[in-house]
């Protein structure tokens, strides 16, 4: 994130191009990852630079729907998430992962079932979010991102996949 920042004035040089509104997307999911994470002052930068990253990216889903609308509703979950409306994000993120499908921009459903895994997470629902993780995970893999896949494995799955606990009530001896 500190390289993006310094990065920043460089993108906005390049107004209107493909790269700069990817920076833009991709700058925010990053900024918002380390504020979900971090919390305080995090946080609250992380909400200031996805809203930025909402105004910049509106236009071009108005303009051209097919391509973008995905990718806002990424920025949009992460705001909820960012707002502690995590119930909201996973809306926002599932409909981001359909979309993405259909573009065919499968790195981007795969990012929308990771952070709806971590949304549902938040709310509780832990055979949900692995669900969607698992989901993410296949996505990654589908797309050729191994170190990706392998990384989110580890993370979210080396908690939730362990032998389950002995069964320690008394049998009855017939």
């Amino acid at each position: 994130v500190l390289h993006a920042s310094r990065a920043a004035p460089l993108a906005q040089a390049g107004l209107g191009t493909q790269a700069e509104a990817h920076f833009w997307l991709y700058f925010a999911v990053a900024s918002a990852r380390i504020g979900l994470a971090s919390g305080g002052v995090q946080a609250r930068t992380a909400r200031r630079r996805v809203a930025r990253s909402l105004r910049r990216l509106r236009p071009r889903a108005v303009a051209c729907p097919a391509d973008w609308d995905h990718k806002l509703g990424l920025l949009e979950g992460l705001a909820a998430m960012l707002r502690g409306r995590n119930d909201q994000a996973v809306s926002f993120f599932e409909s981001a992962a359909v979309g993405a499908r259909i573009a065919g921009s499968v790195h981007e459903e795969a990012l929308a079932f990771e952070l709806s895994g971590d949304a549902l997470e938040g709310l509780g629902a832990q055979r949900a979010a692995l669900d969607a993780r698992r989901a993410a995970l296949s996505r990654y893999v589908a797309w050729g991102a191994h170190a990706r896949a392998a990384r989110l494995r580890e993370r979210a799955f080396s908690q939730s996949i362990r032998p389950a606990p002995p069964d320690r009530r008394r049998r009855s001896r017939q």
